[in-house]
């Protein structure tokens, strides 16, 4: 076998294995990024993409309780602004855990901005080929 041949078919390995679709780690990090744009723009629609409508957290609210929150921010504050920091994701099988640091700063549609910083801790489950949040919000 000439030596141009087993480098030619490292190579579409490589190229091959790169068209399998994205990692579940690249998916669920997609998930909370876009998760990060919907914070600030406003967009509950789209934030509600990322959420399971199984939904629980650890107060006992589900997907509708989520809901109605979320629509009393997004109103009740002219500008978010959502940063991450540093962020970790552990997948165990069907969930995943990710935890980040993150700084929120939002001003209320009559006031001065106020900045906060935190970690959250978002649980996620896989749902067919999607990955959704389950808890932690």
């Amino acid at each position: 076998m000439s030596a141009g041949k087993p480098l030619f078919f490292l190579i579409a390995v490589i190229v091959s294995l790169s068209w399998c679709g994205r990692s579940d780690q690249d998916m669920i990090r997609e998930v909370i990024e876009q998760r990060a744009q919907a914070i600030e723009r406003k967009n509950l629609d789209r934030y509600l993409e990322c959420v399971s409508p199984a939904y629980h957290d650890s107060q006992g609210r589900g997907y509708d309780q989520l809901k109605e929150r979320l629509e009393t921010i997004f109103q009740g504050f002219e500008r978010v602004e959502y940063l991450p920091g540093r962020r970790f994701v552990y997948p165990y099988g069907e969930t995943a855990a990710v935890v980040q640091e993150f700084t929120l700063r939002f001003r209320p549609s009559e006031g001065e901005v106020t900045s906060r910083k935190g970690k959250e801790r978002i649980i996620l489950k896989k749902e067919g080929k999607k990955w959704r949040i389950i808890d932690g919000l």
